[in-house]
């Protein structure tokens, strides 16, 4: 399970089970996207999460915090 500070617009909202899913889905999205372009097995992205200090890869957790406040706008 990750959790994702929220925010739309720079404001910091309120979590919602909706927020929450949607952030998770774009997580989803954004990670098999980070994978095939980096040629990566699933395995092997796992392997570099799990390696990370907050146990995501920074450039995908800072790419779904985007596009998901591009979706508030």
């Amino acid at each position: 399970w990750r959790s994702f500070p929220i925010s739309c617009g720079g404001l910091c909202i309120m979590s919602c089970p909706q927020n929450e899913a949607l952030l998770e889905t774009i997580y989803d999205e954004v990670w098999e996207e980070f994978r095939i372009t980096n040629n990566l097995t699933s395995d092997q992205l796992y392997q570099l999460e799990q390696n990370s200090s907050t146990g995501v890869i920074p450039e995908i957790e800072a790419l779904t915090n985007k596009r998901f406040e591009d979706m508030c706008r």
